[in-house]
């Protein structure tokens, strides 16, 4: 799976003219105190899978607790 930035979809949108839709988001964990910024073209996949530990090898997978979105916002 390839991750692009912000500005690289944005760009890639504007070259191919086409609707590239993904949401950027925050969540975070209350037992560690930590948060999380990332992008996902499926948002609710997403947090389920931050709260799985599905990947051992993540960032979210390292700590303990749930994950609560706390902000998100649908770019296109």
């Amino acid at each position: 799976m390839t991750f692009y930035s912000a500005v690289a979809l944005r760009q890639l949108a504007e070259v191919e003219q086409i609707n590239i839709m993904f949401w950027i988001y925050a969540i975070y964990n209350r037992s560690v105190d930590k948060y999380y910024i990332g992008q996902t073209a499926n948002l609710e996949q997403r947090l389920k899978l931050h709260n799985s530990k599905e990947f051992k090898s993540s960032y979210t997978a390292k700590f303990g607790g749930k994950w609560e979105l706390i902000y998100s916002e649908k770019i296109i």
